[in-house]
């Protein structure tokens, strides 16, 4: 497949000793290297979901998962719409996938106001080249961000409800 800018690819992460137990389906320009950051996340004990804490134990024990590629896409949006695509038949077909789920159809994303002082702050900082921020930095500004705006919210909702 000749793709531009792509190819995308949406893959498998399985169980180390059986290809066809697959455990989450994620999308990635280099799957190889999007495996080495979700391995790196558990390793640096990052496991602040599910997929980190079935990887943290397999690391520990010298092991890791299986890589398999599921499809290749010729940009973001449609491997954005085959990854969710294979989610939703992998969990109909019974898998019990570790994907949070943001990831499955027909769920309602939870919307996080960044207020405009910080989502500047971050998006100079995403915008970076180079080794100024990690990918493990950004994961970590936007998740603290996320949590920071959340905390806020529910702050005004509270206020709101006593007035």
């Amino acid at each position: 497949m000749s793709c531009r800018p792509g190819p995308y690819y949406v893959y498998a992460l399985c169980e180390p000793d059986e290809e066809q137990a697959i455990r989450y389906v994620g999308r990635s320009w280099d799957p190889e290297m999007r495996l080495m950051s979700h391995l790196d996340d558990a390793r640096l004990g990052y496991a602040t979901d599910a997929l980190q804490a079935w990887l943290a134990p397999l690391i520990a024990a010298g092991r890791g998962p299986l890589l398999r590629v599921l499809a290749e896409a010729c940009d973001r949006t449609e491997s954005d719409r085959m990854e969710r695509a294979w989610i939703a038949d992998l969990r109909r077909q019974g898998y019990s996938l570790l994907n949070s789920m943001h990831n499955a159809p027909d769920e309602t994303w939870i919307q996080v106001r960044i207020p405009r002082r910080a989502r500047k702050e971050l998006e100079s900082l995403i915008g970076q080249e180079g080794p100024s921020i990690s990918w493990v930095a950004r994961r970590m500004i936007l998740d603290a961000l996320a949590v920071r705006a959340q905390a806020a919210a529910t702050r005004r909702a509270t206020r709101e409800e006593g007035a």
